[in-house]
């Protein structure tokens, strides 16, 4: 269980350097309130791209390691990190990479440590600071390359969809877990996910079975737009009544509607 007062991105780390896919992950967006100068070094380190979505460029603080050029470019980074720093603890910034990678500690433990530390040790130092170097650079990256703003913003947009989806089929109580123990409310949760889960590999089968169709009766797709559609949609999908599921009987397929290209256009 995670409290809603921490970020949530290291929790999210923990559960990237636990991925047991086949799913190769390299990039994580987050909203603003999801990101600190140490979740961007930490990702860093391990090989992996922070990109959250930004707000309050204005007041966004940028860092820079000597002397800047008298330029409008140059007058925006106002703040000196303390490279030399970074160089003496650069040993052990690398140990605690080594030791998120291979699970000796989990990175929302040690990021919690850090925070709660009343008098900052060297290694934290280091570590925020060379997380603003990291943080100047992804924001740089971000006013300048449109088509990688874009790629976030679309990336985020997908996690509002599955929100969206929830929201939809937890309409109980409105989308209130109201039971009182642990048990029940993992319980409650896990069956959400289920059904969303359920839904979303429903969308998934039909997609693909009407795209094989259209393009077997030669009618063009652009890959494009393929890749913009979510298998969240669940405008089609009535939420109310029962199913009747018999785990014992053979799955028979399911034929699309003859409205439902249409739908998913």
């Amino acid at each position: 269980m995670i409290r809603t007062t921490v970020r949530d991105a290291t929790y999210a780390l923990d559960g990237i350097l636990d991925n047991r896919s086949q799913l190769p992950i390299r990039i994580h967006s987050t909203d603003t309130a999801g990101y600190s100068d140490i979740i961007f070094a930490v990702f860093d380190l391990l090989g992996l791209q922070f990109a959250p979505r930004l707000a309050g460029l204005p007041d966004t603080r940028l860092w820079h390691t000597g002397r800047v050029h008298d330029s409008p470019a140059g007058r925006l980074l106002k703040h000196r990190v303390k490279l030399d720093l970074i160089l003496a603890q650069w040993d052990d910034l690398l140990r605690v990479a080594g030791s998120l990678d291979q699970g000796t500690v989990t990175t929302s433990l040690l990021v919690a440590r850090l925070h709660a530390q009343q008098r900052r040790s060297t290694v934290a130092a280091a570590l925020q600071d060379y997380g603003r170097l990291v943080k100047t650079e992804f924001v740089l990256r971000y006013l300048t390359r449109p088509a990688e703003r874009r790629g976030i913003h679309r990336q985020l947009n997908k996690g509002e969809t599955i929100f969206a989806l929830e929201d939809a089929v937890f309409y109980g109580n409105e989308g209130r877990i109201r039971l009182q123990t642990l048990d029940r409310q993992s319980t409650q949760a896990a069956a959400l996910a289920l059904v969303s889960s359920a839904i979303v590999t429903w969308n998934t089968h039909h997609m693909n079975a009407i795209v094989e169709r259209e393009r077997a009766a030669g009618r063009p797709l652009d890959d494009i737009a393929l890749a913009r559609l979510s298998p969240a949609i669940h405008a089609h999908i009535n939420l109310n009544g029962l199913y009747h599921i018999h785990p014992e009987r053979p799955p028979r397929h399911l034929a699309p509607r003859r409205d439902t290209l249409a739908t998913y256009r």
